[in-house]
């Protein structure tokens, strides 16, 4: 049994995104591209992260063009002037991540 997966459109990856975001004292994501319908989703949750003191850093790509102006504009005027935004741009190899890296607080038992 699989018990940390996400298994299909009942299983969003968004609402787990979201609730990492909600607790983490830093935010790194990796990412191949970044639309304006992600963006709209995350700013708020990550501008609230921001605003308590949690860095978040975002690195995205140019390959194949599919990052969106926009979107990086939209997410720099949300999530506030601490935002890190990085983008790689290479334009020789395919550049294709998808992780989210959180660090939560630490709850010693």
């Amino acid at each position: 049994r699989i018990n940390n997966a996400i298994r299909g459109p009942g299983d969003s990856l968004y609402k787990y995104l979201r609730a990492s975001i909600a607790t983490a004292i830093r935010i790194r994501f990796l990412v191949a591209f970044i639309t304006e319908s992600g963006a709209r989703l995350l700013a708020k949750p990550l501008r609230v992260a921001a605003e308590r003191g949690a860095p978040v850093t975002i690195l995205t790509g140019t390959y194949l063009c599919n990052t969106e102006p926009y979107a990086l504009e939209y997410l720099i005027e949300k999530v506030g002037p601490t935002l890190e935004l990085r983008s790689y741009a290479e334009t020789g190899r395919s550049f294709h991540p998808k992780a989210y890296f959180f660090d939560l607080p630490y709850e010693g038992k």
